[in-house]
């Protein structure tokens, strides 16, 4: 609950008279409204940042309780797992016992925004326990309910996973994020940079230790993949043939015909012309794609040049040229950059055949 919400619920605490006084953080407030939390003052069920000698607390915290027979048993158990490790034989493996509470899912989330603008996000490493447990290295990872993106946090560390991780937009009220989903975008990006810092600054102490090469020219086989893509639910970058309004009348298809002279739909951007057309040519829309430039012409690469794919204005015969000399498996254009030339199109595919005849070439 925020102070706005509760506001009868923030209020200074401590433990005696002469003890520190202590306020909840501010835009937070207590669990209890006073009367109550001093009777749990009372009765011992607050602990308190100088009990903790780790240094860990700053402010305090109730009591979680574990026994069946506690009067607070209904209390909100810590955030745990526990897991097998150590021999394969059962009757060897020691297990291994997780703990993090929801105290420092909050404050990994400040380290990386420099605020709290989650509510009750979860400890990573207790998600962190669960993939590892759930799944092998390469597989996905998915999260239908995103979130602050805690489980793709997650997946970065966890030995090769990938994650797919989908959230509706709704809105949020904090300053310079629209949606749930653009804050959890950024934090996926801010904890891709932590990671990568961490292990750039590791790098740098191994070099320092070893009297290596600069930390730059440093291999790390096990550093992982800490991109992502961002994907939104769209109308299609082609237009679509309205048949029922073609059907109407002969200049009803004159209308049609003219507005499909340039079948790209006004919306359409590069990018998302691009991840469109892979899709519906079979590609998965996480696979590998290069921007190069051929004959003065920018041309996609997918999948190490399985696929070129242009999507300038206006090609000609030296882009065929340059393309042909790669041997690619599929070549994709604009039906529009040929510009009604079909000799241009009929000795494209006839390249295509001399030098390579599996190459399909289409336009779209």
């Amino acid at each position: 609950m925020t102070r706005g919400m509760r506001p009868n619920q923030f209020y200074p605490i401590k433990r005696s008279a002469d003890s520190v006084e202590y306020l909840p953080p501010e835009t937070r407030v207590w669990r209890f409204e006073p009367g109550t939390m001093q009777r749990q003052i009372d009765e011992g069920n607050i602990i308190w940042p100088e009990d903790n000698p780790s240094g860990n607390m700053s402010r305090p915290r109730f009591k979680t309780r574990f026994q069946a027979d506690d009067s607070h048993s209904t209390s909100n158990p810590v955030s745990t797992w526990v897991e097998p490790v150590g021999p394969k034989k059962p009757s060897e493996r020691r297990t291994r016992f997780f703990s993090a509470l929801n105290q420092s899912a909050t404050k990994e989330v400040r380290e990386l925004f420099g605020a709290q603008v989650f509510d009750y996000p979860k400890p990573v490493i207790l998600i962190e326990s669960l993939i590892e447990v759930g799944s092998r290295p390469g597989d996905l990872i998915a999260d239908f309910f995103a979130g602050s993106g805690s489980t793709a946090h997650a997946s970065f560390s966890s030995g090769g996973r990938r994650f797919l991780s989908i959230q509706l937009p709704e809105p949020v009220s904090i300053t310079g994020y629209k949606t749930i989903a653009d804050l959890c975008k950024e934090r996926i990006r801010r904890a891709g940079a932590k990671i990568r810092a961490e292990l750039e600054s590791k790098s740098a102490e191994q070099a320092d230790q070893l009297d290596l090469d600069p930390p730059s020219t440093i291999h790390h086989p096990s550093s992982p993949d800490l991109g992502f893509r961002v994907f939104k639910l769209a109308p299609s970058n082609f237009k679509r043939w309205d048949g029922e309004a073609a059907a109407e009348s002969e200049n009803a298809i004159q209308q049609q015909l003219e507005a499909h002279l340039d079948h790209l739909a006004s919306h359409a951007t590069e990018e998302s012309i691009l991840f469109e057309i892979l899709l519906k040519a079979g590609f998965e829309l996480t696979c590998p794609v290069e921007k190069l430039e051929l004959a003065g012409h920018p041309v996609y690469s997918v999948e190490d040049g399985s696929l070129l794919l242009c999507l300038a204005d206006r090609i000609g015969p030296e882009i065929i040229d340059a393309v042909a000399e790669r041997h690619p498996l599929q070549f994709l254009c604009l039906d529009k950059a040929l510009h009604g030339d079909d000799a241009l199109k009929v000795n494209a595919l006839e390249t295509f055949r001399a030098l390579q005849p599996e190459i399909q070439f289409r336009t779209v």
